[in-house]
Order: structure tokens, then sequence, then C-alpha cells
């Protein structure tokens, strides 16, 4: 029997591999908390500036944050729906595990 995979299989390495890095999972949590510029994420993270804008590049690239111009500032902030999206998916994929419509997260 051939092994059926989503469509979509690309995207959720894509996803998994931005959220593996310690870096980008404490700007993730930070994001949760407030909205911030490059420079509060860096200070906050313990993280230079430069290093931190690689990573939000990263974040950024799979869809997991979203900017905003403020003044001469980008205000980075979480992009909540499209994380549960992809974290529901992926798991949804899994025999036993349903959708809770109502979260939009996955439930046994």
């Amino acid at each position: 029997m051939k092994q059926r995979f989503p469509k979509n299989i690309g995207q959720y390495v894509k996803f998994f591999q931005a959220i593996s890095d310690e870096s980008r999972q404490k700007i993730l949590l930070l994001l949760d908390k407030k909205n911030l510029s490059v420079n509060g994420i860096a200070t906050l993270a313990g993280l230079s500036q430069p290093n931190t804008s690689r990573h939000l590049a990263v974040l950024k690239n799979v869809g997991l944050v979203q900017t905003e111009k403020a003044g001469n500032s980008v205000i980075y902030s979480i992009n909540k729906k499209w994380f549960v999206k992809c974290c529901g998916d992926f798991f949804c994929n899994f025999e036993g595990i349903s959708l809770n419509k109502k979260d939009k997260i996955c439930k046994r």
C-alpha cells in the first residue's frame, strides 16, 4: 500500500525548521506578549540587532510574524492565526486526532 502524504508537507517542514531554533522561540514568546521593534526584541532576547533581524526574516518568510510601519520603525507581531493553523493542520494528519472547530486546534 502506497503511503499518502499531505500535499503541503513542505510547508510543515519550513514551519518546524523556523520554530526549531532557540532564539526564534524566544522571539516568538516575546511577541506573544507585546508587539516590538527589532531593537526591542534584540534587547529583551539578549541578541545582537543583526542576528535578531536575521531570525525575524526567517519567521516572516514562513508567515509566523508580520510587520507594521510605525514612523521610522518597523513593529513586529506574531501571526497567531497562522501559527495555530500550521500546528493544527499538521497534527490533525495523525490518526485519532480531530479538529476542535471551536478552538481551531487539534483535540484527541
